[in-house]
């Protein structure tokens, strides 16, 4: 286990030196608008668009975390709870080429700070921080009284809307009225026209100059002010129309702060490469789209609308053999380098300087880089890519584990989702019993020792795998066995050593209380604290099975603890 821990370190360490050698150009909000020129044309220029956040943090527990027997819902609601309760400090942005065997990449690093700058109470009142990711930070160099006075707020779209409203901001719309008559004119209507005509000279007489500003009633019971213009000429008219485009465009700016570079991305339509697409994606739709739906279906209809492609790096490697387990960026290119020639020139044109390098911001080049050399061991040929529909149907085939966010995206009868590469088997989510009440100490070998014989289910292959230090999950391979089990739990007729663990204090529950645990949001310390709320919430209320979990398998991997130094 050090051995492991130090080599990880070691590459950290390493890829720590070289990236720093990398020029990343830092933006933050005294700077933020003599950039977008510069973005807008290299992201136009470029292929795709790499993005890393730095978030104030992910997972306060370790079962929060994505683990091998999340499906797409409850991963779905992990990364709901992180990106409703963090916040991102810096979003590292890379538009990127690849040419034969050259990286050409432009890096930029936002730094961000949700700021009441409009004192209307948005984007943010308050969020959570986790330790260790503002140590990892502070150990980076990143410059925290930076980030608070100088980073660049914002506010999403639903926000904006709502800020107008708020605030009141006059509607710059310049209107021309043209009235054809269709039929002759009546009595009553030349009698009207010469009533208008008489109202609008008084109006023009009695102005001294060349505005005058008019109340009239909303339909909300409310006042509105309109501001009539008057032009002697059609060349003033457009003039006008022009410097009041100008003036709403500045005003909008006001509101949409760092949005302004999130829309930039969007109009662009251009392919989204992030290393781990849901979590980064649901902290996007948070903060610059809109509050996230309740379900994943819904979420990804509404962002396809607005990113149509993202490419999830972290699903492309485990296409790669010996990388189908997660890992970290750091990990994945190391063993690319170790094991497969890929190799690839990172040209970065653009040179940061001044103090710039002190800060990070590197995780975007490292996603392009690794996407690069993925792509190359996979022989997926990047030059072109936008316009060879052949490999932009492969990109988006391999490369995003949640169906690249299609609303056209259904759910198969095997909904997949593969983890580990040890032994890693698919299982029906009925098959997995979830168990919590234990004495302290066990280990998974120990509790698997003790079920063994104590009831006739265990006779048949089954395994254990700890979730946190006082859950574990328990897998039998033969459909109807869990069923089994927990009506035999659940009955006065046990006996046993089975009985001895239930009188002792064991519990049992099926995967349907973990879904609603995750649906709730009963985000306790410990999964089997959750898992008691939901089932005794559960047993007062009318909540019904969900259907989809019957037909929902995952890919399971048989490791038998997982990693202690997490916890």
């Amino acid at each position: 286990m050090a051995s492991r821990f130090s080599s990880l370190q070691l590459q950290r360490r390493r890829l720590h030196i070289a990236t720093n050698q990398l020029s990343v150009r830092q933006i933050r909000n005294s700077d933020f608008y003599g950039c977008l020129g510069d973005l807008k044309n290299h992201i136009s220029d470029s292929d795709f668009i790499a993005l890393s956040l730095q978030n104030t943090g992910s997972s306060s527990f370790p079962w929060h975390r994505l683990q091998s027997f999340d499906t797409y819902d409850t991963a779905y609601c992990k990364a709901k709870y992180a990106a409703e309760k963090f916040q991102i400090l810096q979003f590292a942005l890379c538009p990127f080429s690849v040419r034969e065997s050259k990286l050409i990449a432009h890096p930029y690093n936002f730094h961000l700070f949700p700021r009441d700058d409009l004192n209307i109470g948005m984007p943010s009142y308050s969020f959570s921080c986790q330790v260790s990711h503002l140590t990892s930070m502070a150990h980076e160099g990143f410059d925290f009284d930076a980030c608070i006075y100088d980073g660049i707020s914002y506010l999403s779209r639903a926000q904006e809307s709502i800020a107008k409203v708020r605030i009141g901001r006059p509607i710059l719309t310049p209107s021309t009225y043209d009235v054809k008559s269709s039929s002759r004119q009546t009595i009553a209507d030349s009698v009207f026209v010469q009533r208008v005509k008489s109202r609008v000279k008084n109006w023009k007489d009695a102005c001294n100059s060349s505005t005058k500003t008019n109340v009239i009633p909303t339909k909300g019971g409310g006042t509105q002010a309109i501001r009539a213009i008057w032009t002697s000429s059609k060349e003033d008219k457009i003039l006008l129309e022009k410097e009041l485009q100008n003036l709403e465009e500045e005003e909008n700016k006001k509101f949409r702060g760092f949005r302004e570079v999130v829309d930039i991305i969007s109009a662009s339509q251009k392919p989204i490469v992030s290393y781990n697409s849901l979590n980064d994606f649901a902290f996007v739709h948070s903060k610059f789209l809109a509050p996230l739906p309740t379900g994943i279906d819904e979420f990804a209809s509404s962002l396809h609308l607005v990113f149509p492609r993202v490419l999830d790096v972290k699903h492309l490697i485990s296409k790669i053999g010996g990388l189908s387990k997660p890992t970290s960026i750091a990990s994945a290119l190391s063993y690319l380098k170790n094991h497969y020639f890929a190799p690839i020139d990172l040209d970065i044109p653009v040179e940061a300087t001044g103090n710039d390098r002190k800060f990070h911001g590197h995780n975007a080049i490292l996603v392009c880089h690794l996407f690069a050399k993925a792509c190359s061991v996979l022989k997926i040929d990047l030059g072109g890519v936008q316009s060879n529909n052949c490999l932009a149907s492969k990109l988006d085939g391999c490369a995003n584990v949640f169906g690249s966010f299609s609303p056209d995206h259904h759910k198969s009868e095997d909904e997949d989702i593969k983890i580990s590469t040890k032994n890693v088997r698919k299982i029906s989510c009925r098959h997995l019993v979830f168990l919590w009440g234990f004495r302290d100490g066990m280990t998974a070998r120990s509790m698997k020792t003790a079920l063994e014989g104590s009831h006739e289910v265990f006779c048949e292959e089954f395994d254990v795998r700890f979730v946190d230090k006082k859950c574990a999950i328990v897998v039998f391979w033969q459909p109807g066995l869990s069923e089994a089990f927990l009506d035999a739990i659940n009955s006065d007729g046990i006996v046993g050593c089975l009985k001895d663990m239930v009188s002792e204090g064991l519990k049992a529950t099926g995967y349907e209380t973990y879904k609603r645990v995750c649906r709730l949001g009963l985000w306790e310390a410990d999964l089997a604290e959750s898992l008691e709320r939901a089932t005794s919430e559960h047993h007062h209320s009318s909540f019904e099975a969900d259907p989809e979990t019957e037909r929902l398998d995952i890919y399971y991997s048989n490791d038998s603890i997982i990693n202690l130094a997490d916890l």
